[in-house]
């Protein structure tokens, strides 16, 4: 019975390693951890931004007469912009 293996000295090196080394462990378990947090959101993500089951309503197709007027007084970019500056002021933007 004596070359009989012992339990416990079956896990002395296992129990030695993890003494040594259980600060990498613990790191690598954290980023293991966050490497699949940061994947499932992502996963999460791009399959919600895939959904084609969704159909917005068109309720934005009609305008009150008040907006299409206030729309029509805009001016286009290719119009110049006229500025009134104060008296004694100058445009330190002008050239």
């Amino acid at each position: 019975m004596k070359n009989s293996p012992n339990i416990s000295s079956l896990f002395k090196p296992i129990g030695r390693l993890v003494v040594r080394s259980h600060m990498t462990i613990f790191i690598l378990i954290v980023l293991g951890g966050l490497i699949y947090a940061v994947l499932s959101i992502s996963d999460m993500l791009a399959q919600a931004s895939t959904d084609t089951s969704y159909v917005p309503n068109n309720s934005l197709s009609s305008f009150d007469p008040s907006i299409t007027d206030q729309i029509s007084k805009l001016h286009t970019s290719d119009q110049p912009i006229t500025t009134n500056f104060p008296a004694g002021r100058i445009n330190p933007f002008g050239e």
